[in-house]
């Protein structure tokens, strides 16, 4: 096929011009573009970059790929200018990286109703058991997403909420630049006021189901509940939550996930009074499946509450609006379908304990790993008491220590002073309650100045340099890392909650990694055996290259939960602990060298995933290669908590419909008690509870 004249060429920029921000970002994963969503990130974080020059951006990467002919767009219409890919399909974030978990795009269906969801579920079992699998915002690095071939695929973003800032069908299509902040906050109380109706709560239950709320604050009241829509994308929610005086009361670093999404992976912020998202959730509705007597496969809805639940049984069961709808309360239950990876129905709505909306403080103070643990008694690490480490956090932190984490360089020597590992104390603390009426400006967090800098022509961050050819011609690549920290260390900021947990670098570069949840006690050696790693992957290349890491080592201290299979649940390896570390090992991703990271990132995973380190996976991250085969599971968290999952997911997906391979990866096989339906009498039981 001879390459397009240049008439053709131009033409087709014309075309593009046309075109919204989604539609591009849409078509330049198609060819292969990672993480096309930064271009608009830096130009919403204060980048030096307009929304204007971004989209030029995106428009200059799809002329040159015409130009070359690319396979991605050779989908042509009558005149001979490329088709735009369908807004109904749906890639995750690595593009073509099929090793990172993402697959061909394919048609997804986007219910903007409850009743469309039910509709399409019951359509698609009608005639038989029909795989379903629901996606959210497609962050996951791992598996997790994969739906089974022939799914009927399913994503909730526009379910009574918005999507790229826009209410379900109120807005044309075509207007696809809305802004998100302003576009949400004008709906926040319509949403508010649609979603949170009389639901006939149990205010002894509701109260008691904000004291953890109450415990992690240290204050008393400022605990409330919002019921949300389970596929907003946390960045959205964020901003209904504020515009409704509220807050999430902890945050990951990230935004762009759907909540559901990294809810149901064991996703978590940092802070060692704060459990994982999963904490947060006081009650799910979800759709499921059931056999009708006469064999006929019919929908569901189920309320899921823990046993002493929000909801009172007798209001909710004589409201109209709930007639059709079932209330489950049921500890063992509720601590399954938190972290239930997608695999026990389509999760549609969340209620969330949330707080008063508030400021905090995010320093960062560079320092030396050694010098750290020098200031410190160091056995204190060796032990999982609370109160120690608690000091030590402090200590190396701030007065007040709300959220911290502590970002390490893997490579020695970076520039400081004698042979030691840099790192960054990363503080977010003095939070501030704010009183009606006062606000904070939507200030975003910036980045450190070389990455800013380096943004300002539209040219790549500093991390992103990895993969480029010149690579040979800059310093030591360990010594880049070091440098990095430097500039960290002069990082202030003071703003609303939300932009001083999430944002940063991980805005502008796509980054795939592996996080693995630590004992206190194994943290020490876990960290030399990664160091060591390290040092031995750098040794096989002639020059840096994709097997150097490119990315701080990051430790998060995280409270444990109940929730069976979450990283952060609080029986590890066979002993009850309080906190765990959240170990992350990352690299920025290249799509030309995605097999190799990707056997790095199983490898440091599957080492730190042993009975010697008593590590755990986290479910959304890089863990392909990591044994966790029933026994092993078993291993890391015991029997009690893996026998109470697959009994749940077995009353949850009773007919197999939302089985998925990743959780036959983990061996969570449900066939022998479906066949036998040994789980029946203990789940009628739920169903009919005494007096009931």
């Amino acid at each position: 096929m001879t390459a397009p004249s240049h008439a053709k060429v131009n033409e087709f920029e014309d075309f593009l011009g046309t075109l919204g921000y989604s539609t591009l970002v849409r078509w330049a994963r198609q060819v292969g573009v990672a993480h096309p969503e930064m271009y608009r990130s830096k130009a919403a974080y204060g980048a030096r970059l307009s929304e204007a020059a971004a989209k030029a951006k995106l428009v200059q990467i799809l002329k040159s790929e015409f130009k070359a002919d690319s396979p991605g767009l050779r989908d042509v219409d009558a005149d001979g200018l490329p088709v735009p890919p369908d807004p109904n399909q749906w890639w995750n974030y690595y593009g073509k990286a099929g090793e990172f978990g993402s697959f061909q795009h394919r048609p997804v269906q986007a219910p903007t109703t409850l009743r469309e969801l039910v509709d399409i579920v019951g359509d698609a079992v009608a005639a038989g058991p029909v795989p379903i699998r629901a996606v959210g915002g497609g962050h996951s690095n791992s598996d997790v997403a994969v739906p089974r071939p022939g799914s009927v695929f399913l994503t909730l973003s526009k379910l009574g909420t918005i999507d790229r800032g826009e209410p379900a069908g109120d807005l044309a299509a075509a207007n696809e630049d809305v802004d998100d902040q302003e576009a949400s906050q004008e709906l926040a109380q319509g949403f508010f006021d649609a979603w949170n109706a009389n639901e006939n709560l149990d205010s002894a239950a509701v109260e008691r189901a904000l004291q953890p709320v109450d415990e992690a604050l240290g204050v008393t009241g400022r605990g409330h509940l919002a019921r949300v829509p389970a596929g907003i994308k946390l960045r959205h929610l964020n901003y209904i939550l504020w515009a409704n005086g509220r807050a999430m009361l902890n945050l990951g670093n990230f935004a762009e996930q759907a909540l559901w999404g990294a809810v149901t992976t064991g996703t978590h912020g940092s802070g060692i009074r704060f459990g994982a998202l999963s904490t947060a959730v006081a009650s799910v509705d979800v759709l499921v499946v059931r056999r009708r007597f006469g064999d006929d496969l019919v929908t569901r809805i189920l309320r899921v509450e823990p046993t002493d639940g929000i909801t009172r049984r007798d209001g909710f069961e004589s409201n109209p609006a709930r007639q059709d709808w079932e209330l489950i309360q049921d500890d063992d239950l509720f601590h399954a379908i938190t972290v239930s990876m997608g695999c026990m129905g389509v999760v549609f709505a969340v209620t969330l304990r949330v707080t008063d909306r508030y400021a905090l403080r995010n320093e960062a103070v560079r320092e030396d790993w050694e010098k750290i643990l020098d200031q410190s008694n160091t056995e204190e690490w060796l032990y999982h008491d609370l109160s120690r480490i608690e000091e030590l956090l402090r200590r190396v932190s701030a007065d007040d220590m709300t959220h911290a984490r502590i970002l390490i360089n893997p490579y020695r020597s970076d520039g400081t002073a004698g042979d030691t590992h840099g790192a960054v104390i990363d503080k977010v603390h003095d939070r501030r309650f704010l009183a009606e009426g006062d606000d904070v400006p939507d200030v975003p967090k910036p980045l450190p100045a070389e990455a800013a800098r380096s943004w300002k022509d539209g040219g790549p961050s500093y991390l992103w340099r990895e993969v480029e050819p010149d690579i040979a011609s800059w310093p030591e690549w360990r010594n880049r890392i070091g440098l990095g920290f430097g500039e960290l260390s002069n990082d202030f900021f003071f703003g609303r909650g939300y932009r001083a947990l999430t944002g940063g670098v991980s805005y502008f570069v796509l980054g795939a990694g592996c996080e693995i949840a630590l004992p206190m006690g194994t943290l020490l050696a876990a960290l030399e055996r990664v160091f060591a790693m390290v040092e031995d992957y750098a040794k096989r290349e002639a020059k840096p290259g994709p097997l150097w890491t490119s990315a701080p080592i990051g430790l998060r201290f995280v409270k444990t939960c109940d929730d069976w299979l979450a990283p952060t649940y609080r029986w590890i390896w066979g002993r009850e602990e309080d906190i765990v570390c959240m170990m992350q090992f990352s690299t920025v991703f290249s799509p030309k060298h995605a097999s190799r990271q990707l056997a790095m990132l199983n490898a440091v995973a599957a080492q730190l995933s042993t009975a010697e380190f008593r590590g755990r996976p986290h479910w959304g991250d890089v863990n392909q290669g990591v044994r966790v085969d029933s026994a092993r599971l078993r291993e890391m968290y015991g029997d009690a908590a893996v026998d109470a999952w697959t009994a749940a997911y077995c009353y949850f997906n009773s007919e197999g419909v939302f089985d998925n391979d990743f959780v036959g990866r983990l061996e969570l096989d449900c066939s022998p008690y479906r066949q036998s339906r040994e789980w029946l009498p203990a789940m009628l039981n739920v169903m009919m509870p005494a007096g009931g």
